[in-house]
């Protein structure tokens, strides 16, 4: 926030629209609109009718977000009310609710944050400080969804507050971002009869201590130590208008009548007018002088040391930077001057009351105003006395009670203009670094046509880097006219959270540039020191070093380069990062000195994009993914091969930072390779022997909205190689080798996969920033792969790359530890579980034909949170039935487990069995099926049920089920007895269940303890099931659509556990041998599916000689079995994958499904329960 906020508050009648002109004069930091309410059920209702939804033209929501968008700078707060006496706050159930309609609100209309009115029952106690606490972690874990931007909270307090607050105020302080503070609006209607001026500054005979502004703002810092800067202070505008009892006694305290006129503003007879309705009444032909000589509080006394002078002129604000506050000023009593203003009319067109610090008039009506002048010192002086003791901000109260009209003929919100002709507002400081994965977007800013950052998001980088740094051989540094205007760009850019700023150093330096400046120990010593100067200069704290436009010519080059790497680092330091480029072709040529390089280099960047060399003979992709394509004449020139070389001459996997282009390459093929029509693929044909193919910068970086354009000519042939994972276009003679989507998302995944430290994007200038082709769509690449990215997330990484290996010797003594906690500790173990992701373990109940079942002794319970079995079926006459008498028995011995110990928790799933129309008939009497659930579950020691009943429902039963479920909870927590910590009930969704709003009520979904989505829905069973071959079950992209569509229509995504199959999945496939290629043919029809355990896929695997393979575009292992199967496989890598998804998407967990698919038996030799150990790993939960 700035150092010197001004809040503008703005608080409509209920059918009032607001105006964007109203706004466009106006200085404000922030801006709060309300006031809202809150409803019994933590809803946020909006105080206008016009709030979010209007028959014609824009809702107030709307027009606020219009001024945010042409107020950069501003920032939208929601003013909230919240009423202790409903004690919702003291649950933890309704904290939660409001947290997260706070959060929708922010993120359904671009608030900033929350300006929360309650009273002092509420601040200062036990349950609204656990509220903060639960705020701040869900608005920290929400960011990543704002674009980095965290939610704010300012909190309301009223003057008096204070000493009552006074164990608490300090501590509220700490929980918020900042405290407003104003003296308390008199209730004029109620049974004291006193006259009360506006916001008294000091003390008087007739002002005690607790009524005057700087007395009681003051305590919060000099008896409450909260800090200055976290103080915003609030003053009243609205005026008051009294019929006093003896005209010439208007001193703070005297009398009135208690009768007050009609406002012709809000239509009450509270006391409170507009400024605009004092104008309009204000008597003009009174001579105020009279009045002065009677007032208690005109007298002379010393003067304050504060510059009175030149109280209209905005450019004077020399008192800012020279004026130093003497410690007294603020808690004296010491009277400011009465003093002439420049107009002499002036002293007598008002009453100026000197402690005050207020201005009155008499009214034609008889009324007697207490009212702020926008152009007397009166009103100056208290904000010279906020700026001067440097607190945090102002604020009035509020934009209604102003001039709005302009009849006053001061112009427009007069008093909130004056505001901005004492305050210097700083300008918002964004913060600098967000918690993005390593993800560096590069730009060339000399070749940059349009604005980078107009459409730019801050989430879609870590790094920004500019290209464009060079040196001269005698070690001065250039920086062109453009890139000094982007650095401009960059510090003018106005969001919340910016990514680093960096700079590559040499991006278009030769190596007889290089050569020359590093053989001299001079010119080196002196490029490093003005190297670091320029660093210090812009407060850049990374620096990518580049040697690569062109080959080393011997390993002398590699030494000579890692040397100055090492002098580099020594000067640079610990504190500041130091990139290194490595080009594939030194790699490949053991030119570089790796065993010195790993010392002063932070963070390796593999130029991943050069895999095309200028005089190659042939047709080829300059920056292919996989190594496995026999398309590929060079094997090594891929990035999987590169990455993996690297990493066996000893790099750490997490030094290594993957760079990708975003520009296409373009190269001309002989005319006699494209004669023949029924060619089908272009890579590996003769190209024209020119060496000036990648010479030309044209062709050389082809912008994705130039491929556009080209891919829409319906001449070119577009093909996309699966076993490289990149695409291409031939366009008459020339061909096109270029990143699309698809392959930017494949590379994503698998530098993610891989767990490389990160990525970087070279030339996002050229990934059609400005939304051209395709329209509306910039940044298209880079979008994608800050979509798809993940990175760990584990606070502390593991000292070692051994996995932790599962001991079933161990198993009964984790799960005795602990059987005597006392009720305290219960609870604690039940905060740190609702705290973090679960994992949910399913069991599936062995049936008679299971060759190798899991027993329950086996069930690994001390890796789990809980335990699902899995799974009896519901018939049309409502019993509950095992698959087989097998499966029963297995149940009963399961039971008998689970009454020894309780510790983890053990549900059962019941599937529902039925036709629609038998489903609906028992939903007509919802208990009594809830009573033959519990019956069930109380028989088998169970304590809960997920309901897998999505199949059978319609719209039409949409009420009955909703009912049905309440009921069930209900009678599950009555019958067993069950504490809050227990999770009992839960739902069953697939991923491709998007229309849930038709099918569920969204608040009772939310109430349950998650939601299960189930990314293998249409797999029911152990056996078979039809499916088509051509879906992507295993795609992770469905998965983010059903999601974001979950979260649209309201439903709580931290309830969501995503259901991952351990079991693998194979299809039968034709196989077609094409010109020495083995491919899949395509096929329309049904096919079957078999279901796979681990240990059996290792077997079938070991037959063949097949290696897991991992499929980047599905995130999983694939491979062909003897049998002419494709079978579809988790690994941990892919598996890794979907864990980090989870916890970046902020899901409540996952159902390893299931633990009878898991190597339970350590027949592929990695160690019993293999999958599920890796699982807690990624969810750092080891």
């Amino acid at each position: 926030m700035p150092s010197n906020s001004f809040f503008c508050f703005t608080h409509p009648r209920n059918s009032i629209s607001l105006k964007k002109e109203d706004f466009d004069e106006l200085n404000c930091t922030h801006i709060a609109y309300g006031v809202m309410g809150i409803d019994n059920t933590m809803q946020i209702i909006p105080g206008n009718v016009n709030d979010d939804l209007v028959l014609s033209g824009y809702t107030n929501y709307q027009i606020l977000n219009l001024v945010k968008r042409s107020k950069k700078n501003i920032k939208l707060f929601a003013d909230v009310m919240y009423d202790s006496t409903t004690e919702l706050l003291d649950y933890e159930f309704y904290r939660k609710k409001f947290i997260d309609n706070i959060i929708k609100l922010m993120k359904l209309w671009s608030f900033d944050g929350i300006f929360l009115r309650t009273d002092i029952n509420a601040l200062s106690s036990y349950s609204f400080m656990s509220f903060l606490d639960e705020f701040n972690v869900a608005t920290d874990d929400a960011s990543s969804k704002l674009n980095g931007k965290k939610i704010k909270i300012i909190l309301r307090i009223n003057g008096p507050m204070i000493s009552q607050l006074k164990h608490h105020l300090l501590k509220l302080a700490t929980k918020v971002d900042k405290l407003y503070i104003t003296m308390p609006i008199p209730n004029l209607r109620s049974k004291d009869s006193k006259v009360e001026h506006i916001d008294p500054l000091y003390t008087s005979p007739q002002i005690p201590d607790y009524k005057a502004l700087s007395k009681v703002i003051s305590e919060a810092n000099t008896l409450y130590n909260v800090p200055k800067t976290k103080i915003v202070v609030g003053l009243n505008i609205w005026s008051r208008g009294y019929l006093l009892t003896d005209d010439s006694l208007f001193y703070h305290g005297s009398s009135h009548k208690h009768e007050f006129k009609k406002s012709t503003y809000t239509g009450l007879y509270n006391g409170y007018y507009t400024l605009s309705e004092v104008c309009k009444d204000k008597n003009n032909e009174i001579d105020y002088s009279t009045y002065n000589s009677k007032s208690m509080n005109v007298y002379e006394g010393s003067n304050e040391e504060i510059n009175m002078t030149n109280t209209t002129d905005p450019g004077d604000l020399t008192l800012i930077t020279q004026y130093v506050k003497p410690k007294s000023v603020e808690t004296s009593t010491v009277k400011i001057t009465k003093r002439e203003i420049e107009e002499k009319k002036s002293n007598t067109s008002l009453i100026y009351d000197v402690d005050s610090q207020t201005t009155a008039v008499f009214g034609n009506s008889g009324l007697y105003y207490q009212y702020v002048d926008p152009q007397h010192e009166s009103f100056f002086n208290k904000l010279r006395w906020i700026l001067n003791n440097g607190y945090g901000g102002v604020g009035l109260t509020n934009m209604e009670g102003d001039d709005s009209d302009d009849f006053c003929g001061y112009g427009k919100y007069p008093l909130h203009k004056a505001v901005t002709k004492i305050f210097q507002f700083s300008k918002h400081t964004p913060q600098i670094g967000n918690n993005e994965c390593t993800r560096i977007c590069k730009v060339s800013p000399s070749t940059t046509i349009g604005n980078i950052f107009e459409n730019l998001q801050p989430s879609y980088c870590s790094h920004i880097s500019i290209d464009d740094v060079t040196f001269t051989p005698i070690g001065d540094i250039k920086l062109s006219d453009e890139s000094d205007k982007f650095i401009k760009d960059y510090e003018n850019w106005d969001v919340d959270v910016k990514p680093y700023l960096m700079i590559t150093v040499g991006q278009s330096m030769g190596s007889v540039q290089w050569r020359s400046l590093l053989l001299n120990y001079f010119y080196k010593e002196k490029f490093i020191k003005n190297l670091l100067k320029f660093m210090e200069t812009y407060g850049i704290r990374h620096v990518n070093i580049v040697w690569t436009v062109e080959k080393f010519s011997s390993s002398f080059d590699g030494k000579t380069f890692s040397k100055f790497l090492l002098d580099f680092k020594k000067a640079l330091g610990f504190n500041r990062y130091l990139f290194c480029n490595i080009l594939p072709y030194n790699a490949y040529s053991n030119f570089y000195q790796i065993d010195e390089m790993v010392t002063a280099v932070d963070y390796f960047i593999l130029e991943a994009h050069k895999f095309r060399d200028v005089w190659d003979k042939k047709t080829s992709h300059h920056s292919t993914l996989l190594i496995d394509s026999p398309l590929l004449e060079k094997r090594q020139m891929s990035a999987d091969a590169f990455a993996n070389d690297w990493i066996g001459r000893g790099v750490n996997p997490n030094m290594i930072i993957v760079e990708f282009s975003v520009g296409g390459q373009v190269v001309e093929m002989q005319t006699s390779a494209i004669r023949d029509t029924t060619i089908d693929n272009y890579i590996g044909l003769p190209v024209t022997p020119n060496g000036n193919n990648l010479r030309d910068g044209s062709k050389d970086n082809l912008s994705q909205d130039k491929i556009c354009e080209i891919i829409q000519n319906n001449v070119t042939i577009q093909r996309f190689v699966e076993d490289m994972g990149v695409p291409y276009i031939v366009e008459g003679n020339n061909f096109i080798s270029y990143d699309n989507e698809k392959s930017a998302r494949m590379k994503s995944i698998w530098v993610s996969v891989k767990k490389f430290a990160g990525v970087s994007l070279k030339n996002i200038e050229l990934d059609n920033i400005g939304g051209t082709c395709p329209v509306m769509n910039p940044y298209p690449i880079l979008k994608i792969i800050a979509s798809t990215q993940i990175c760990n997330q584990c606070k502390s990484e593991s000292s070692h790359d051994v996995a932790v290996l599962y001991d079933s010797k161990k198993e009964d003594e984790a799960m005795k530890v602990g059987e005597n906690s006392t009720t305290n500790e219960e609870s604690e173990v039940c905060d740190k579980i609702n705290g973090k992701y679960r994992t949910v373990c399913v069991y599936r109940l062995p049936q008679k034909k299971d060759k190798f079942p899991l027993l329950p002794q086996k069930i690994p319970y001390s890796k789990c949170d809980e335990v699902l079995t899995e799974d009896v079926l519901l018939l049309p006459n409502a019993s509950i039935i095992f698959r087989d008498e097998y499966s029963k028995s297995i149940a009963t011995r399961l039971s008998r487990q689970i009454k020894k110990s309780k510790k983890v928790p053990v549900r059962t799933t019941i599937t529902c069995f039925l036709p629609k129309n038998d489903f609906d008939t028992l939903l007509g009497d919802p208990q009594k099926l809830a009573s033959k659930i519990v019956d069930h579950l109380i028989e088998y020691n169970l304590q809960g049920v997920e309901l897998r009943c999505h199949g059978t429902l319609t719209p039409k039963m949409k009420k009955r089920y909703s009912e049905f479920v309440e009921v069930l909870r209900q009678t599950i927590s009555l019958k067993l007895k069950t504490n809050s910590c227990t999770k009992i009930l839960s739902l069953s969704l697939p991923s491709w269940a998007e229309n849930v709003p038709q099918l569920y009520d969204v608040n009772v979904l939310n109430n349950l303890d998650y939601l299960s989505l189930d990314i293998n829905n249409d797999i029911p069973s152990q056996s078979r099931a039809n499916i088509n071959e051509d879906k992507n079950e295993n795609d992770i992209k469905m998965i983010e659509q059903t999601i974001q569509s979950w979260e649209r229509a309201g439903i709580d995504t931290k309830k969501v556990l995503l259901n991952i199959p351990i079991y693998a999945r194979s299809v039968p496939v034709d196989l077609n041998i094409t010109r020495g290629l083995l491919t899949l043919s395509k096929s329309s029809r049904t096919v079957m599916v078999r279901r796979i355990e681990q240990k059996i896929l290792c077997k079938e695997l070991k037959k063949t000689g097949s290696v897991m393979r991992i499929s980047y575009d599905h995130i999983s292992g694939k491979s062909i079995l003897l049998s002419n199967e494709e079978v579809t496989y988790e690994t941990q890598d892919t598996l890794f994958y979907k864990l980090k998804y989870v916890m970046r998407e902020k899901l409540g967990g996952i159902l390893f499904n299931s633990l009878n698919d898991d190597d339970f038996s350590n027949e592929c030799k990695q160690g019993m329960y293999s999958l599920l150990m890796s699982t807690k790993e990624a969810l750092c939960q080891n």
